[in-house]
């Protein structure tokens, strides 16, 4: 079962001020609101269609599903060979794409910058101090390379050319 995000403040283990602040930061009481940061983080990169064989349904090798990637995230990894063996950019004919709505790819989601020092900084919700990490990652989907691959062998392909400082998660399928 997951953990709510900030259970310990809820719970005051981070102090009452805090649990009172981050209550009512929920109930839209908080005068910090209106002036907190959310929205300025600027534009969304630009997204790619991308081409991929789904794990879980067993189509002809012609049959490609769609999925994306932002632009920055597909240009940082399309020069992989694991990658290029799972995900197609483009497909010509005879192959044909379908857009499968109820279904989400799998993905890998990773750093490409490790920040480690991290910097002091204070929540806008509980006024608590923490630190801040300037981490960047992408993530992109991937699908199988041939009829006989499997979820497993894709990820184990992956983690050989993602470097481990990156610390790759790899998100099955859902259908």
């Amino acid at each position: 079962m997951a953990v709510p995000k900030f259970h310990r403040v809820l719970r005051g283990e981070r102090g009452e001020a805090a649990k009172q602040k981050y209550l009512a930061y929920l109930n839209r009481l908080s005068p910090t609101l209106e002036d907190s940061k959310v929205g300025t983080g600027g534009n969304r990169p630009e997204s790619k269609k991308l081409f991929l064989r789904l794990f879980n349904y067993d189509l002809p090798g012609t049959i490609f599903a769609e999925a994306s990637a932002t632009v920055p995230a597909w240009e940082t990894v399309k020069g992989v060979t694991a990658v290029n063996a799972r995900v197609k950019d483009n497909i010509a004919a005879p192959n044909v794409s379908l857009k499968f709505k109820k279904v989400k790819p799998a993905r890998v989601i990773y750093r490409t910058l490790n920040d480690t020092s991290g910097t002091a900084s204070t929540s806008h919700l509980t006024g608590l101090r923490y630190l801040k990490y300037n981490n960047k990652t992408i993530s992109f989907p991937f699908g199988k390379a041939s009829d006989t691959d499997t979820f497993a062998e894709a990820v184990a392909a992956l983690k050989l050319q993602i470097p481990s400082t990156a610390k790759p998660r790899f998100q099955d399928e859902d259908a």
